[in-house]
C-alpha cells in the first residue's frame, strides 16, 4: 500500500518522469565520453605520442595543458 501511494505521488508531481529524464541524459553523457576516452586510448598516433608528452609534462617542458592540447590534435587531424 505504501509502494503505491508513493507511485501515485511521484507520478502526479512528474517527479519519476523528470529523474528518469535526468538518468537517460547522464547515461548518454557518461557513453559518450567512455567512448571518446577508449577510442583516444586506443589511437595509435596518440599512443605513439604520449610517452613523450608525458616526459615532456613531467620534466616541465610543457604544461598539462599544452600536452593534451598537443595529444588532442593528434587524435583529431591524423587517422588511426
Amino acid at each position: 500500500e505504501k509502494i503505491k501511494q508513493y507511485q501515485l505521488l511521484t507520478n502526479k508531481n512528474e517527479y519519476f518522469q523528470k529523474n528518469r529524464k535526468n538518468q537517460a541524459e547522464y547515461w548518454l553523457n557518461e557513453t559518450i565520453i567512455n567512448e571518446l576516452t577508449t577510442r583516444f586510448e586506443k589511437h595509435e598516433t596518440v599512443k605513439t605520442a604520449m610517452e613523450n608528452i608525458k616526459n615532456q609534462v613531467l620534466k616541465g617542458e610543457i604544461t598539462p595543458f599544452i600536452g593534451a592540447d598537443i595529444l588532442m590534435q593528434h587524435f583529431l587531424t591524423s587517422k588511426k
